[in-house]
């Protein structure tokens, strides 16, 4: 039984609340109810046995659903009901004109057909719904599905009519024999009562682990271990097109043998943005399978994920999680948060005074703003952020981690420069309030500079990251790609004293064995070859050096066409690394930003013959001192060289301490392993 077997790695088990009528109301934890033969994941999918012609009733919070489709992130056709039939799968979705303005949508029903709507002219109008609502802002609606008749929805009005919202004979699978299970949308369903028998063996169903015990390791008094950890936040730690942060943090764990038991109520990426559109999605990384839990939600606020509610606020719940249950339900040693996005950019209003107002409910106090500074101003309540902090860290061991709010590149909104600023500035006052917190009430709580290395300095809007660091620039420049994802999780693991990835290779110092050249000064249209003929694709090779370009800006930032530029390959495929004043670039694309001109830190670049079964990709890596800063680069056309070529392309470079060797290495690194427990690559399988 395939959806058995996955619950039982997912969230800790509560009693579920199961009424003599058969309504479920427990709907944020796993379950079995024994008796009716009903499976729950504790995320919205019910696991049933039963017949091809089913009926249940849902009851749907009108609030809830307002605030829903009228989130940030919110994807029109998401499912109210999906039946999970053994051949075709249809249902209800809820959908919303997203050409309107959060705030200004409204909500409407219709058919649900293999992934899309089925018929958007026929719906049911949120109009119609509040017509049948109840005095508490709920209306319950009986769904049938029938492989003869079709799909029917029905409401009862207050004197138990019963009426017809929709009917879509047409919606059905004639070949459905059975319902495998049904998935819900608990992001406004609030209950859920099944009419059809269900004859699903649970025999085999085990509970659950219990994430209320303490963490207990061999190696959690070691220094090697992060014991118990949750990742709370927005739909940048949920992820869009099947990476996040999380996943690339997940491979510094493996990559350095650092144990860490992630855990969370919630799983997977946002729906809607799951594509595949990334060549480093993948569900487990060196042979270990990635824990893809957390309690993040796209387009929640600090209020959402303190009340797990969205009922009467901008929006969206958790599933009916909240940091309290979640800290209730799992005994976690380890918290790390990124919150604050859709509170600053999506509730409504962005002048000095709107600002303000939302800074200061998160960070409590008082916040004022004068000729554009903002200064927060300690007091006696600490904000939505203390909240958090106060339902999660419950011993004086804990450990919570905070990430700065991430800039942002071109999207299709919220661009104007004084935003960018503002929430630039907020990132300084909650360094200010994670000080002030931690001292007052002995927290250990630590900051993490998420934007090192993503800020571009030669933006032409401040406090912005490149195009090569966004889902889609222009459109969605909010939410990181991979390689956006690659620097935060850089950032992450490096705020956690963590060493940084080694993709599988072995560690090794440029030293004994590695050739050298001197370099020095590279004037413009300078050529410096070397290394000629010395390397071979099969088991890589490695190149280090340190590189500076330009003058800081002192005649304004430099453009990234003038760059000290690196060309090394194999043969027949090649690459080039370009150093501009303000960025590293593999070709054009943008890998890491900052002033370059006094860059004191070592770059690596090494081929990567990779290993797909283990999900390394083959191509080129690149570190920073010990960070990595790119992953599987694929060779660039038109290089075809066996060696280095070094020259300055518009402008002075410098390069020292050039070395390579014909070997794949990571670069060596003080930050905390446990090399015994590493991950290493099998090169040559």
């Amino acid at each position: 039984m395939k959806i058995i077997k996955s619950l039982m790695i997912v969230a800790a088990s509560s009693a579920q609340v199961v009424c003599a009528a058969g309504e479920y109301t427990d709907l944020a934890s796993p379950w079995c109810d024994e008796e009716h033969k009903v499976i729950y994941d504790g995320k919205g999918y019910f696991a049933v046995q039963s017949p091809a012609n089913t009926e249940l009733e849902l009851c749907i919070n009108l609030q809830s659903l307002h605030s829903y489709i009228n989130s940030n992130d919110y994807k029109s056709g998401s499912r109210l009901i999906l039946w999970d039939a053994d051949v075709a799968d249809y249902g209800i979705a809820d959908n919303a004109d997203t050409r309107r303005a959060t705030g200004a949508r409204k909500p409407y029903l219709t058919g649900f057909w293999a992934g899309n709507v089925w018929k958007p002219a026929v719906q049911v109008s949120y109009d119609k719904l509040r017509q049948y609502a109840a005095a508490d802002g709920t209306v319950r609606v009986r769904v049938a599905g029938s492989s003869r008749e079709g799909v029917t929805m029905t409401a009862r009005d207050s004197s138990g009519a019963m009426h017809v919202l929709y009917s879509a004979p047409a919606l059905k699978a004639a070949r459905n024999t059975a319902v495998q299970g049904y998935h819900v949308n608990v992001n406004y369903v609030t209950a859920v009562r099944l009419h059809t028998a269900s004859t699903l063996d649970t025999s085999s169903y085990e509970p659950p682990k219990d994430y209320t015990q303490p963490f207990i390791s061999e190696r959690a008094e070691s220094g090697e271990s992060l014991r118990r950890v949750m990742f709370m936040g927005d739909s940048i730690t949920h992820g869009v097109n099947d990476q996040t942060w999380r996943w690339q943090l997940f491979k510094t764990l493996v990559d350095n043998g650092i144990e860490a038991e992630i855990v969370g109520p919630r799983s997977g990426y946002t729906p809607g943005y799951t594509r595949l559109s990334t060549p480093d999605a993948g569900e487990s990384y060196g042979g270990v399978p990635f824990p893809n839990v957390h309690l993040a939600q796209s387009s929640g606020r600090t209020h959402n994920i303190i009340s797990g509610s969205n009922a009467g606020m901008t929006g969206v719940n958790y599933g009916g999680h909240s940091t309290r249950s979640a800290a209730g339900s799992y005994n976690c040693d380890t918290w790390c948060s990124l919150m604050g996005t859709n509170d600053l950019l999506s509730d409504p209003g962005y002048t000095e005074a709107d600002f303000t107002a939302k800074m200061q409910r998160m960070l409590g106090g008082r916040v004022v703003c004068e000729h554009g500074t903002y200064r927060w101003i300690p007091g006696d309540d600490w904000g939505n952020l203390g909240r958090m902090v106060a339902d999660v860290m419950r011993d004086k061991e804990d450990v919570y981690y905070v990430m700065a709010v991430p800039c942002w590149g071109r999207h299709h909104n919220n661009n104007q420069p004084e935003r960018h600023l503002a929430v630039q500035q907020y990132n300084g006052l909650l360094q200010q309030w994670l000080a002030a917190y931690g001292a007052k009430f002995a927290k250990q709580l630590r900051f993490v500079d998420t934007n090192a290395g993503m800020v571009d300095p030669a933006h032409p809007v401040p406090f912005s990251w490149p195009d090569s660091m966004s889902n889609r620039p222009g459109r969605d420049g909010l939410h990181p790609n991979a390689q956006g994802s690659l620097i935060m999780a850089g950032n992450v693991a490096r705020a956690m004293g963590l060493a940084g990835r080694t993709a599988g290779l072995p560690r090794a110092a440029a030293g004994a064995g590695w050739d050298a050249a001197a370099v020095g000064v590279v004037s413009p249209q300078q050529a410096s070859p070397c290394a000629a003929g010395a390397f071979t694709e099969q088991g890589g090779y490695s190149v280090e050096c340190l590189a500076t370009f330009g003058d800081g800006a002192q005649g304004g930032w430099q453009q990234a066409d003038k760059a000290l530029c690196i060309t090394l390959g194999h043969g027949e495929e090649g690459g080039q690394l370009r150093v501009s004043e303000g960025s590293i670039l593999w070709g054009n694309t943008a890998l890491y930003c900052g002033d370059q001109s006094t860059q004191t830190q070592l770059l690596r670049i090494v081929w990567h013959p990779g290993h797909a079964a283990h999900n390394v990709q083959r191509g080129y890596y690149v570190w920073l001192g010990d960070m990595l800063i790119g992953q599987g680069l694929q060779p660039l056309p038109g290089v075809a060289l066996n060696g280095i070529h070094v020259e300055s392309q518009g402008g002075m470079g410098r390069m020292e301490q050039l070395r390579w060797v014909n070997r794949a290495y990571a670069p060596a690194s003080a930050g905390k392993s446990a090399p015994k427990h590493a991950y290493t690559v099998p090169l040559g399988e």
